[in-house]
């Protein structure tokens, strides 16, 4: 009998795009869009608690966002998917989903990412 196949790669792995907005609404020179896992965009993480220091909760939004935070290893730009992912993961918080980031949840907080693509877990 043949070998049984390969178990599925864990999500983060497979080539599925993922959404990528702005980090401020009305800010970027383009729109938001699906991008391709290798390309590269702006990381901001998002947390569902509240972890003091300089993590921010912006008005009408439910979840704490960084751009900069000591534990993210300061600001992040141009990194593929699998970096921010890693990015936020290793943090011990997660990449903002998109609805965060159109509601304004990750503005201001930091590397003048407002004007820039900023990668979502949205897939």
């Amino acid at each position: 009998p043949s070998p049984p196949p390969p178990p599925p790669p864990p999500p983060s792995q497979q080539r599925q795009p993922h959404w990528v907005n702005c980090g401020r609404s009305g800010r970027c020179d383009e729109d938001g869009k699906w991008a391709e896992p290798a390309e590269r965009h702006e990381v901001r993480c998002c947390s569902d608690s509240d972890l003091g220091n300089d993590w921010r909760k912006n008005p009408g939004c439910s979840v704490w966002a960084e751009s900069d935070a000591q534990s993210m290893g300061g600001c992040n730009s141009r990194k593929t998917l699998l970096e921010a992912e890693a990015i936020c993961s290793d943090a011990g918080v997660r990449l903002c989903t998109a609805e965060e980031l159109q509601s304004d949840c990750s503005k201001s907080t930091g590397c003048g990412f407002d004007k820039e693509l900023v990668w979502s877990s949205d897939s």
